[in-house]
């Protein structure tokens, strides 16, 4: 849960992100991607890498917002109590996790 005004730095997940506002509201703000569909959490990034938001949205509770990995977002809270689920999805389900995982030991048997 988090106070008015907290929030995380801008940053983007190495997963699919669906947030569910459940009490409270939030503003969040996303950020074009650096590395489309990235494959693994960024470090956190100062506003001169980011530009402008693409989109600036205020949830309230029993809204849902929808991220693809490698979004840049960051969001705040607005009122005095803001909370949040998260619901990550794709974790280490690529084309490139299977290839990473089934390639050396195709290697090993070849």
């Amino acid at each position: 849960m988090l106070a008015r005004g907290q929030g995380l730095a801008p940053h983007h997940d190495d997963v699919e992100v669906f947030v569910l506002q459940t009490e409270g509201s939030k503003r969040w703000r996303l950020y074009a991607p650096k590395q489309e569909l990235a494959a693994t959490y960024s470090r956190d990034f100062s506003p001169d890498e980011i530009g402008e938001p693409i989109l600036e949205v205020e949830l309230r509770a029993g809204d849902l917002l929808y991220m693809p990995r490698g979004t840049i977002h960051q969001a705040a809270a607005t009122e005095s109590f803001s909370t949040h689920v998260t619901v990550s999805t794709y974790q280490g389900q690529s084309w490139e996790d299977l290839l990473h995982r089934a390639l050396p030991e195709a290697l090993r048997r070849a």
